[in-house]
């Protein structure tokens, strides 16, 4: 699995946001702009691995909004 702080990982879960394989950060256009600023979201974080990219892509394919 992937582990992510708490406040990211309730963002992840419910497709607010998603990661690029290479740890980039996409935001929906749907999220509202005072959560972006009080969650003080990374605009990278570590590269996944590759066992993590079948994952992502399916995230971003299917919950990301």
């Amino acid at each position: 699995g992937i582990i992510l702080a708490a406040h990211i990982d309730i963002l992840f879960d419910q497709g607010w946001i998603s990661f690029e394989n290479d740890g980039h950060l996409l935001i929906s256009k749907e999220l509202d702009i005072s959560v972006k600023e009080q969650c003080l979201l990374p605009e990278k974080i570590k590269a996944f691995s590759v066992e993590s990219y079948c994952y992502l892509e399916w995230h971003r394919e299917n919950l990301l909004r």
